[in-house]
């Protein structure tokens, strides 16, 4: 929190500790993500986490995460900089 950065762990952490203040049944998750389209059906470390919440009968999946927004990338994969994207 001190230093305002944080990867999918603590984003998922955060928002499962805001919905219990708040008095909302929720879940934390972790599981598998996969950004390229070869990587379906593999298996791999578990590498990210998000988050259901329970709104009227149902959950519902979100990602804190990926709906901050996202990293611009060289050629060759390297992380350049983080845009907001709210």
């Amino acid at each position: 929190m001190r230093k305002k950065k944080a990867v999918c762990q603590g984003y998922a952490m955060l928002f499962k500790k805001m919905c219990d203040i708040a008095g909302l049944k929720s879940e934390y998750i972790v599981g598998y993500i996969r950004t390229e389209p070869y990587q379906v059906g593999t298996a791999g470390i578990l590498d990210h986490a998000w988050n259901a919440v329970w709104i009227d009968s149902s959950y519902y999946l979100l990602d804190a995460t990926w709906a901050a927004g996202g990293c611009g990338k060289t050629d060759d994969g390297k992380l350049l900089f983080f845009q907001k994207t709210f």
